[in-house]
């Protein structure tokens, strides 16, 4: 209908030739430029073409959202408290989750007669709100957990994981300095977030990482790991590639951190300064995890031990089996004198200064020159205070205590 009034009309299966089903050869598209809906779905302008529709529909106040899917809020199936705590006890006799909605709606004998789909979509809709229920699932997945059921690591960061901000100027560090913060790949170093999509990512384990069997989530992890932007934590499948055992873990996108691997740690005794090589696996929500297992062989591992507060290295043959970082490599085997170490270094807020004067002398020597890598001053100093590269690096570039001998070396002033 026109403005008018008057009726328009239109033709249809047209077969006759018409010019206006003829492409002009004028024109800038050409048959083959064409782009299909795949094309689109694959182009890499695609995430900015969901991101413009979704603050459009966002500002739609009669429409929400689960999971990437968008419903009429009017429509939503009515669910009450009755049906919250069937959910819970569901969750609660597995464990604690994972269910998909499916599964709980499902087992609760469902929420009315409509389709399941609108079921599903409802009881999403109404376990978001509620507490006591925790939304896990990777990127286009709805799982649930119950939070108290989480592990207390997943919930809450461990102090030994925590950084407490130590102030630097950080226009002071050399560009070699600024190199080497780029290499160790700290998750807390202000390094540029990466844009694009990267087939692997690799960390350094840390001892904090190590001992508690989390693994950081630096600015290369975070382009494997399958984020939810909507959840905090993640339930997720990382496979040992090595022999394909599959451990359930927690991407914590809060604290930077993925839980769970301790038990595949402890079984490769993967040491302080492994390098572990992250991809994304084969199925959704799954990540792959190698770290260039080798037939096993002696090393030499500096091992800190603590007497009467005072910390001391001492070089003992360990057989290990996985590849690591040699500049990194460390061993600690009084994990409670280490504990209560860190515990004061903690509470006392002992100067970063301090504590590198208390670490160079004993891991110098292992050298002729007594001098300290960098990189191994970094693993040593996050053994007893979690600490990213940069501080630890204007310390010593800015610090009278501390003199350069080159190629990342450095020794106490005398």
């Amino acid at each position: 209908m026109q403005p008018d009034g008057q009726p328009r009309e239109f033709a249809s299966n047209y077969a006759p030739a018409h010019k206006l089903n003829q492409i002009n050869p004028t024109q800038s598209i050409r048959p083959d430029t064409l782009f299909t809906v795949d094309d689109v779905l694959k182009s890499d302008g695609f995430t900015h073409i969901q991101h413009v529709v979704n603050l459009a529909l966002e500002k739609n106040s009669t429409l929400v959202r689960m999971a990437n899917q968008w419903f009429i809020k009017e429509l939503i199936l009515e669910t009450n408290e009755g049906h919250l705590h069937l959910a819970e006890a569901i969750l609660d006799m597995h464990g604690g989750g994972p269910l998909t909605t499916e599964q709980i709606v499902q087992d609760i004998g469902g929420i009315g007669q409509e389709a399941l789909p609108l079921q599903v979509f409802s009881m999403n809709y109404k376990m978001k709100d509620d507490a006591r229920f925790d939304e896990v699932g990777p990127a286009g997945e709805v799982l649930w957990f119950l939070k108290q059921l989480e592990p207390s690591a997943v919930q809450r960061q461990p102090d030994m994981l925590a950084y407490q901000p130590i102030p630097y100027d950080r226009t002071s560090l050399s560009r070699a300095a600024l190199q080497l913060e780029a290499e160790l790949k700290d998750e807390y170093s202000p390094l540029k977030p990466i844009e694009h999509n990267i087939d692997a990512a690799s960390v350094h384990l840390i001892y904090p990482h190590r001992r508690l069997g989390t693994l950081p989530l630096n600015q290369e992890a975070e382009r494997i790991f399958p984020f939810a932007l909507r959840t905090e934590r993640i339930y997720t499948t990382v496979v040992d590639l090595t022999d394909g055992e599959r451990y359930k873990a927690w991407v914590v996108r809060k604290y930077s951190y993925v839980y769970g691997l301790l038990p595949l740690y402890q079984k490769h005794s993967l040491p302080i300064g492994s390098t572990v090589i992250l991809r994304a696996g084969e199925h959704k929500g799954e990540i792959s995890l190698e770290f260039g297992h080798h037939a096993r062989r002696l090393e030499w591992v500096p091992i800190i031990t603590v007497t009467d507060g005072k910390i001391s290295f001492e070089n003992i043959k360990r057989s290990l089996t996985a590849e690591f970082d040699p500049l990194m490599l460390l061993g600690v085997d009084d994990l409670e004198g280490i504990g209560k170490l860190f515990q004061v270094t903690r509470n006392q807020q002992q100067p970063l200064a301090s504590i590198l004067r208390t670490i160079i002398p004993p891991l110098g020597q292992f050298t002729a020159s007594g001098s300290v890598h960098a990189k191994t001053i970094y693993s040593a100093v996050n053994i007893i205070r979690r600490c990213p590269p940069g501080p630890i690096l204007a310390t010593l570039e800015n610090n009278p205590d501390f003199d350069y001998v080159g190629d990342h070396y450095w020794k106490l002033s005398h």
